[in-house]
């Protein structure tokens, strides 16, 4: 749909809901052209020059409707003449709502005495967003088609599960409150939060990470029932604080099933490195921005969590920033990318995958 044709599709609906007898593209002085109104008038015009790009390329168009009556010259039905006109005002903007996508409505009386003749009426301000590629007014010329960019060389090693990444299967709302997020691998994975006290927040830069996307974790957590296995792993997280205030859950089962061999990710209260008892159970090495260690600090830089299991474990359910459902202790913090490997890497792969992370966010270690 073009511009054109999206002033078509007002006027149609216009007409065939018959709740303006007259329309026309045009300024509100063409109102006095018109003798004698049976309907109400609506007049709508935009400025060609009132108009801007935003996030997601769409454009958004700032429209007036001013719709007006005549009244009888003893005024008795004024109220009555205004009530009904924005009742029909309030069906268009309904209308532009569910259709269009319009929103930010402004309704605003007219009064009398702005006119030479007696009129009553109403002035509705809105906006309409419209997708720049399909339904722009301004047309520019096409940029060319950018090359594609070659595969990321993680998608070649064998045994990719589980892609997070916080550029790709975001599903937020308006308060940028995440609600899903789908895997890259193909695998078909959904980490997701029914419970919007629970959900974590989307942030679609952050500076001193190439400014790439991350979710922020605080009080909250993404969950899946989906039965993975997991032999080596790889997490850019950081943490909020100087200390870990509790056991805190990074990468742990939604469900307490046996205990220790429930949590790969789990912080150790007061100090700034992960308890090394409860992974220890599943056999993993675990290295830290690649010092095999279990000290995450400082804890407010971002870094690469990544280890491997002796013998690759299998779940039937995953939580990301939390210590499963008998204790709610929460991961404070960001995270940017999971990446899991139903196997154990080998030494020259682990390195392409903490390469493909360092390049991208620009990490310097």
């Amino acid at each position: 749909m073009n511009f054109k044709d999206f002033l078509i599709d007002i006027d149609n609906f216009l007409a065939n809901e018959q709740i303006f007898a007259s329309y026309y593209y045009g300024y509100v002085n063409n109102v006095f052209v018109e003798k004698k109104l049976k309907y109400p008038l609506l007049i709508y015009h935009t400025d060609a020059m009132n108009h801007s790009i935003i996030d997601n390329s769409i454009t958004v168009l700032k429209f007036n409707f001013f719709v007006f009556d005549k009244l009888k010259s003893d005024n008795s039905n004024v109220v009555e003449v205004q009530d009904d006109l924005l009742k029909r005002l309030i069906l268009l903007q309904f209308y532009l709502k569910r259709v269009h996508y319009a929103t930010n409505f402004n309704l605003t009386a007219v009064s009398d005495e702005a006119y030479s003749e007696k009129i009553t009426g109403w002035i509705m301000n809105c906006e309409v967003k419209l997708d720049t590629s399909l339904n722009s007014c301004f047309p520019s010329e096409p940029e060319p088609e950018p090359e594609p960019e070659p595969e990321p060389e993680l998608l070649i090693i064998d045994g990719l599960k589980i892609w997070l990444k916080a550029d790709y299967g975001v599903v937020y709302a308006e308060d940028n409150k995440v609600s899903e997020w789908h895997d890259a691998s193909g695998n078909g994975y959904i980490f997701s939060q029914n419970n919007y006290y629970l959900q974590p927040i989307y942030i679609s830069s952050i500076d001193s990470m190439n400014h790439e996307p991350t979710i922020k974790f605080d009080n909250s957590t993404l969950t899946s029932i989906q039965r993975i296995t997991i032999g080596t792993f790889f997490i850019l997280t950081n943490f909020d604080t100087t200390t870990f205030p509790s056991y805190c859950g990074l990468l742990t089962r939604y469900n307490v099933i046996d205990a220790n061999s429930d949590c790969i990710l789990v912080s150790w209260p007061g100090s700034t490195h992960f308890d090394y008892e409860s992974s220890n159970s599943l056999g993993i090495t675990l290295f830290v921005n690649n010092i095999q260690t279990y000290d995450f600090a400082p804890l407010k830089t971002p870094k690469i969590v990544n280890g491997y299991l002796e013998s690759p474990v299998i779940w039937d359910d995953i939580a990301l920033g939390y210590d499963r459902s008998l204790w709610p202790r929460f991961w404070f913090g960001n995270i940017y990318e999971v990446i899991i490997y139903d196997r154990i890497l080998y030494s020259t792969e682990i390195e392409q995958v903490k390469n493909y992370l360092k390049e991208k966010y620009a990490m310097d270690f």
